[in-house]
């Protein structure tokens, strides 16, 4: 007969087993202002606003269309969320990535990567003007005569380095009327997703002190 710790200890190893098997990703973090837009948006010049994303990182790549562009992963972006200063906030759960890395337009180099937000859903204020909110993207752009040095690769998992003397970090808002507000990012950081294997050795660890504690209760009964 196997014994509890046996028990605990098989289970522990078929969640790990498992875990290896899931895919991990990144949370991505940004804020910026809008450059530019029609007076009468819903958007209009110097409005602020934060957001963040998730990229599955273990999504497959496909080669992209556009000549300043390696690679896309539509699907990539499982979350996304864009809060406004004048109470607009938008949450989606579709999107995707585009990266190109390095790409040679005659004697320069060019990096460039986009991250698109799709289907959003509105959880704020009203837009005005009958406004409707399309997508939004951000548009990383970088060149140089020798090696651009925004990305330093072409995978999902490769993050913009912010900052980057020369690089432009900007994007838009497309909205379903014509207007398209366009974007200044004045800041981008991330943060690990957690590890599929650490919430299961969490949760391996919350049933062993359950099962102790039963335990313990049991022989205080006898």
């Amino acid at each position: 007969m196997i014994n509890l710790f046996s028990k605990r200890s098989l289970l522990l190893v078929a969640a790990f087993s498992l875990s290896l098997q899931l895919s991990a990703g990144l949370i991505l973090n940004f804020t910026g202002t809008v450059s530019s837009s029609n007076p009468t948006s819903s958007f209009p010049q110097f409005t602020t606003f934060s957001g963040s994303y998730t990229v599955d990182t273990s999504v497959a790549q496909v080669a992209h269309p556009d000549n300043s562009l390696d690679f896309q992963s539509p699907t990539a972006i499982t979350n996304w969320n864009i809060d406004f200063d004048n109470g607009i906030s938008f949450i989606g759960t579709s999107g995707g990535i585009s990266l190109g890395n390095d790409n040679v337009f005659g004697t320069s180099f060019f990096d460039r990567y986009i991250a698109s937000f799709h289907s959003p859903t509105s959880v704020g204020s009203p837009m005005l003007n009958g406004e409707v909110f399309s997508y939004a993207q951000l548009d990383f752009q970088h060149s140089s005569t020798t090696a651009a040095t925004m990305l330093d690769g072409n995978s999902l998992s490769t993050v913009p380095n912010f900052g980057e003397t020369g690089a432009l970090y900007g994007g838009r808002l497309v909205l379903t009327n014509g207007n398209q507000p366009f974007l200044t990012i004045t800041s981008f950081s991330i943060a690990a997703v957690p590890e599929p294997s650490t919430y299961a050795l969490i949760s391996m660890g919350v049933l062993g002190l359950a099962l102790v504690l039963k335990r313990r209760l049991g022989k205080r009964t006898e």
